[in-house]
């Protein structure tokens, strides 16, 4: 047995798992509210425009901003498009595969599976956070790991694909921010030194 079959025949053992432990009504529709909330970024990008209105908040938004692009790039736009996986409900060594109907709208993804969008921009977006600001960044990880669990539950993505989405979404993050706070500095220097060389010009 290959590497690539070992690890689908372990991503099975874990939908299996699910389907036999957590699969109950009350956690379907949990589970779907939050993949719901993951749907094309827009909660996080939601967020982000919310703390870049605000001064006290306006680098952590940045910061986010710069990672989650990131992410969006790298990850939706070419990993995703090079690896190719196909979803777990397209695999055909899968036999007997059950795909639950409880996605909110009976939305089905079309993109590709590896590695887990929603997961890599959740850690991205929490990474970022929590670079600034640890309280916030706390809750984001839950709210991210839930998710993750979320992709799984609802079978639309593999155990591996959430697991390197997490991963990769830390990294995003971390870069995100050092390129976030490069920017923010970079834009502060040059906003003191513009009011610095309009204070010093002689009034009319």
């Amino acid at each position: 047995m290959g590497a690539f079959e070992a690890i689908s025949v372990f991503d099975l053992k874990v939908f299996e798992w699910f389907e036999r432990v957590l699969w109950n009504p009350v956690l379907d529709f949990i589970m779907a509210l939050i993949s719901f909330l993951g749907e094309d970024g827009i909660l996080f990008i939601a967020l982000i425009i919310v703390l870049l209105c605000f001064k006290k908040t306006r680098k952590i938004g940045l910061t986010m901003g710069a990672a989650l692009l990131l992410m969006q790039i790298l990850n939706n736009m070419v990993l995703k498009e090079i690896i190719a996986r196909p979803r777990p409900f397209q695999y055909e060594g899968y036999i007997d595969f059950h795909y639950p109907d409880i996605a909110f709208f009976g939305k089905i993804p079309t993109s590709f599976s590896f590695p887990s969008g929603h997961t890599s921009s959740a850690f991205t977006c929490a990474t970022a956070m929590f670079a600034n600001n640890k309280k916030g960044g706390i809750v984001m990880f839950v709210f991210a790991a839930l998710m993750g669990i979320s992709r799984i539950y609802l079978h639309d993505h593999y155990f591996s694909d959430v697991l390197c989405g997490m991963i990769l979404g830390v990294l995003y993050g971390i870069a995100g921010y050092v390129l976030g706070k490069w920017v923010y500095e970079k834009g502060k220097q040059l906003w003191e030194k513009k009011k610095a060389k309009k204070a010093a010009e002689p009034s009319a």
